[in-house]
């Protein structure tokens, strides 16, 4: 992928004699981006589970079981098993009713297998387990809510639940199952505290878990959020089976989930520091990713993090501080960069290569860091680094910015 060390300084050298100037564009250019992205994206990961059904504020008794159906009628129990005698089954105002006649405990093995019409369940406070193919089949099922006292849940217990979106376990005790997946389903989520996600390594595991509802928020240290324009997960990098650097960088990728608006996320087992070369291209692989979002947390850009492929934006936050050798390199389609504030260090061949480049937004006050040889070659006519309005004498005396000269207005941030 990369040129032989003759071939690229012909066509850096090539390029910067195109791009030397010696006006420059309008230094008091601070007109607002209107293509800035809204900073909701992560809360769009994590729809409410009950939000706008009867099930939003109600309280369940502790022997019933609350539900909603698709189509407003009651399910059938092909084997209503729960240890307790199922005294009625009725469904009125938008809620289903299961009355016991004792309190129940668990959610026996294929209890509600079948039941495709079933959307939303609440659980009462008393139950502890969830079993084996609990849910088996129930293709509109959309979500869970299961209180502080489950310890088991079956790892197949949500097996061909398709439409499911969201699971909220708020449980301070480890769980008996090791993993929770479904196949075939790549918008599922897990909520569960943050303190639970950190422990995760010690037996017990939460491939979807990105938002910790006790505190109300979405863990975004741990999420990479991106775009496509099909609603397909991005295609991650493997050389020999494992996904590249991750556990040289010391991160654990947990899941790669992808809603069907195309919003999509790779989720960490820790706050990602280190950004490997996750993305990078080949073939036709990551040609649906249009945008990428680094999490506050990332520190630092790994040489050929993003390279090749085809995204038309991305948002480097004021943490990060590094961009490795030829990061972002090939990305053809690539229109808008943001880098924040904290950015010291940016590296050879960057945005090399990058046809469609428009705008760069760079926040730093103080010029970072590039290398001699250039960032940048081969961007569009319009090409324009817009860097803060009260730092655009240091950048334009910048030895190795002044290269880009004409291209650098003062923008206000």
């Amino acid at each position: 992928m990369k040129q032989t060390t003759i071939a690229y300084i012909a066509t850096t050298l090539a390029c910067l004699l195109l791009c030397v100037g010696c006006g420059g564009l309008d230094p008091d250019d601070t007109q607002q981006d209107p293509a800035a992205t809204p900073e909701d994206l992560y809360e769009q990961l994590v729809p409410p589970p009950f939000y706008g059904t009867p099930l939003a504020d109600m309280k369940c008794p502790p022997n019933e079981i609350l539900y909603c159906t698709k189509y407003g009628y009651p399910i059938e129990l092909l084997a209503p098993n729960f240890n307790s005698k199922l005294q009625s089954n009725t469904y009125e105002n938008g809620v289903g009713r299961l009355v016991f006649d004792n309190d129940i405990i668990s959610i026996p093995q294929s209890a509600f297998a079948g039941c495709n019409s079933l959307t939303y369940v609440k659980f009462p406070n008393t139950v502890k387990g969830v079993y084996s193919k609990a849910f088996d089949g129930c293709t509109s099922l959309i979500s869970l809510y299961l209180s502080d006292n489950v310890t088991t849940f079956y790892y197949d217990a949500l097996r061909g639940c398709s439409a499911f979106e969201v699971l909220y376990m708020n449980t301070g005790s480890k769980l008996a199952t090791t993993s929770i997946t479904i196949e075939d389903n790549h918008s599922f989520v897990v909520c569960v505290p943050e303190a639970l996600i950190a422990n995760r390594l010690n037996d017990v595991s939460f491939p979807f878990a990105i938002y910790d509802f006790e505190k109300n928020k979405l863990l975004s240290d741990y999420v990479l959020l991106y775009k496509t324009n099909n609603g397909e997960p991005a295609q991650l990098y493997e050389y020999k089976g494992k996904y590249t650097h991750i556990e040289e960088v010391g991160q654990i990728l947990a899941a790669n989930i992808c809603r069907p608006s195309g919003l999509g996320a790779l989720v960490f087992g820790y706050p990602l520091t280190t950004i490997p070369d996750l993305f990078r291209a080949s073939d036709d692989d990551n040609s649906n990713i249009t945008y990428i979002k680094v999490p506050t947390s990332t520190t630092r850009i790994m040489s050929e993090a993003f390279a090749d492929t085809n995204i038309e934006e991305i948002d480097i936050p004021d943490n990060v501080e590094r961009l490795e050798e030829f990061a972002m390199y090939g990305c053809n389609k690539l229109k808008k960069v943001t880098l924040g504030k904290g950015v010291t260090y940016i590296g050879l061949g960057v945005f090399d290569f990058n046809y469609s480049l428009e705008k760069v937004y760079c926040k730093a006050t103080t010029p970072p860091s590039i290398h001699s040889w250039g960032i940048f070659s081969f961007y569009s006519d319009t090409f324009t680094i817009y860097v803060p309005k009260e730092s655009l004498d240091a950048y334009l005396a910048d030895e190795n910015w002044q290269t880009y000269s004409e291209r650098i207005v003062g923008y206000k941030f």
